[in-house]
């Protein structure tokens, strides 16, 4: 449909003569190059919503949102209707022990709870790959024990999960281990059995 639509405008820019002939073509590349760019911002954004699932230090809840709410917000960008989403989501919701806090908002959860809220909300779309930027990072030891735990039980279920983390014990959880120093990217390889 916008590959028509450009092509449209293009068949116009060539058919008017009242612009001179360099300013058509400046124009018509111009405007292509907006719709280029429009269409690969949509498809990374589409690829984002669809095949990556984002965790995150700080765990990006909306603070007006109750925890099932926060769940199901990207299927809700994908299209789905509030309660195919919540349908949806109901088992991602008991394997994360959620169940029980659903109506709450992140002001009242604990960190632990709060990043379980950012685990299943990036679950929910069944991504090919979750990426963990410093998962543990706000959270005291026993929640970030937890959190592992979760991740290597996710992990063992076939979900791929790339975490980045400063800190070397979080490291040595990992099946394999891939360190970036000035730009330098070394591979320790497999550490945890």
């Amino acid at each position: 449909m916008v590959l028509m639509f450009v092509r449209k405008i293009v068949d116009v820019c060539r058919r008017h003569t009242f612009f001179p002939q360099s300013t058509k073509h400046l124009f018509c590349i111009c405007f292509m190059f907006r719709i280029n760019r429009f269409i690969a911002v949509h498809t990374l954004t589409m690829v984002r919503n669809q095949k990556i699932g984002f965790i995150f230090q700080n765990y990006q809840l909306i603070p007006t949102y109750n925890v099932m709410q926060n769940i199901i917000m990207p299927l809700l960008m994908r299209g789905m209707t509030h309660e195919e989403a919540e349908e949806k989501c109901k088992n991602t919701i008991k394997l994360l022990g959620l169940d029980h806090r659903i109506g709450h908002r992140p002001n009242e959860l604990s960190g632990g709870q709060k990043q379980r809220v950012s685990i299943a909300r990036a679950l929910v779309g069944q991504p090919a790959i979750l990426l963990a930027d410093e998962p543990t990072g706000a959270l005291d030891q026993t929640s970030g024990k937890e959190v592992l735990k979760l991740f290597r039980e996710l992990n063992d279920m076939g979900n791929t999960i790339v975490m980045i983390t400063h800190s070397r014990s979080i490291a040595q959880t990992a099946d394999r281990v891939l360190q970036v120093s000035d730009g330098v990217l070394t591979d320790f390889g497999r550490c945890a059995e």
